[in-house]
């Protein structure tokens, strides 16, 4: 995914979960809820001048944070 902007949403900016080989580039993720940008199982995922900003905090989960690389559930996947 190249050159988009995502805004605006009741939850994660962009979640990747299982895949390869995925690219990232020139793109903005600005007001979501939890995550900007949350990389789950996944191999050979390129993250290249991704712009994330106004991320709130879900009061039923008590966290949040603008990139979760293989962090939020198992970190050994």
């Amino acid at each position: 995914m190249t050159n988009c902007v995502i805004h605006e949403g009741l939850g994660y900016g962009m979640q990747i979960i299982n895949s390869g080989k995925v690219t990232v580039k020139d793109t903005q993720i600005v007001g979501f809820f939890t995550f900007g940008l949350d990389i789950e199982s996944s191999s050979s995922v390129t993250v290249d001048n991704v712009y994330v900003a106004d991320i709130k905090l879900d009061r039923k989960e008590l966290k949040f944070a603008g990139f979760a690389i293989c962090s939020v559930k198992d970190p050994d996947t």
